[in-house]
């Protein structure tokens, strides 16, 4: 719970030092994409400091090649 706590202090001052800026040269693109992947990296981290295990992507990426690599297999057989 304090880590998350913790957590999110640190992002409130990350998002002082480099959000705010982006926001008086009014660079609204930028201050969108800085946005979404801060807010994707801070969810990630509060997952994973409340005892959660992320999964590695190697999961997704043997779960996208294996169907092709048994296709080529079976061609190739």
């Amino acid at each position: 719970m304090w880590s998350a706590i913790g957590t999110i202090l640190l992002i409130a001052m990350i998002v002082l030092i480099d959000g705010v800026p982006l926001r008086k040269r009014k660079q609204s693109r930028d201050l969108r994409v800085y946005a979404i992947l801060l807010a994707v990296g801070t969810g990630l981290l509060i997952y994973q400091t409340t005892g959660n295990e992320l999964p590695t992507p190697l999961y997704a990426i043997k779960w996208v090649l294996d169907p092709v690599s048994r296709s080529f297999y079976q061609f190739f057989e």
